[in-house]
């Protein structure tokens, strides 16, 4: 009979001590908190706005646009995905201000160009396929840069 309470004693230990571990907390670590980042313009403006800045007097995008694709990052960010090696570039907002970086594909046209030569008529290259890349400020709409880019 001795064994016997000592197996019950042991069993009623047992218990108590999955018992215990069952009624701690454990406290998660605060949770990193993502930035929330408040733009007056929304993405679908920032898209049409970058669509005209595209329509630029010399190269023009013709017609619509095949794709068309905005993210927000800061001007820093989208500095370093358009500006071309070696080029100094400056602007009017600060570096870490919010922008759109907006990417439009589409067919694009050159107006203008050398003058013909004497006698010649004057022709337009053909149109290419390529893609606009327009920062866009993400608080006023300004297009702070506009390129286009053959694909």
């Amino acid at each position: 009979m001795n064994a016997h309470l000592r197996r019950l004693a042991h069993a009623i230990g047992l218990a108590a001590a999955i018992a215990s571990a069952a009624a701690c907390t454990v406290t998660p670590p605060p949770a990193t908190a993502i930035p929330t980042v408040v733009v007056a313009i929304s993405s679908q403006k920032a898209i049409a706005l970058a669509t005209e800045a595209c329509r630029i007097p010399h190269l023009i995008l013709v017609g619509e646009p095949t794709a068309a694709k905005v993210t927000l990052m800061t001007l820093a960010e989208a500095d370093t995905i358009v500006r071309t090696s070696g080029e100094q570039t400056s602007y009017p907002i600060p570096m870490n201000a919010s922008v759109w970086l907006a990417l439009i594909d589409g067919q694009f046209q050159l107006i203008g160009g050398p003058p013909p030569a004497a006698g010649g008529q004057p022709t337009a290259p053909p149109p290419w396929v390529g893609v606009c890349q327009v920062i866009v400020d993400a608080n006023t709409g300004v297009a702070l840069v506009v390129r286009n880019r053959p694909r």
